[in-house]
């Protein structure tokens, strides 16, 4: 006769404790996802430089404008102006007025051509008379020396007499 069996539970052992390879305090939980984000912000462009362009008309002349909007901290970027004559008749006495304002936050800026006069308000740039159709430009190399925003404006005047004004803007991060 075959001897039955009875089924007796069976007992699992309890699993093992396992130790947290990794332990974040609460502060951490927090300041990992905001870290992965300046991370993703920055390879997605969002601390380049910036550049901005602001045209003005005002009879005879036309200013175009270029300048940083957005730039680093000592790093070397560019303000180009140009002025275009879109009249028939010459513009006599044709001078660029910017801002101290504005270039103040810079170290020493470079200007080709150089400027004129540099008074409390303004650099002084004059181009001299512009033939109908012709255009001057001017260039000024600009290296941040303070974090934050410089402010201020180009002006353009003939003879005296004011034509043009664009507002600069730049926000320089560290």
């Amino acid at each position: 006769m075959a001897r039955r069996r009875t089924a007796k539970p069976i007992e699992v052992p309890e699993p093992p404790e396992v130790k947290r390879f990794i332990k974040l305090e609460p502060l951490q939980v927090i300041g990992i996802p905001i870290l992965a984000a300046v991370v993703i912000a920055g390879f997605l462009g969002a601390f380049d430089d910036r550049s901005a362009r602001s045209d003005s008309r005002g009879a005879p002349l036309a200013m175009h404008v270029e300048f940083p909007s957005r730039v680093q901290y000592e790093q070397s970027s560019q303000l180009l102006i140009e002025v275009r004559n879109e009249s028939a008749r010459p513009a006599r006495a044709v001078a660029i007025a910017i801002d101290r304002t504005y270039l103040e936050g810079f170290e020493t800026p470079s200007f080709v051509p150089e400027p004129h006069a540099i008074t409390p308000a303004a650099y002084l740039i004059e181009v001299g008379d512009i033939q109908a159709g012709e255009v001057r430009r001017l260039a000024v190399a600009l290296r941040p020396e303070k974090v934050g925003r410089q402010e201020g404006q180009v002006h353009v005047s003939s003879a005296g007499r004011l034509l043009a004004v664009i507002d600069l803007s730049t926000f320089v991060f560290p």
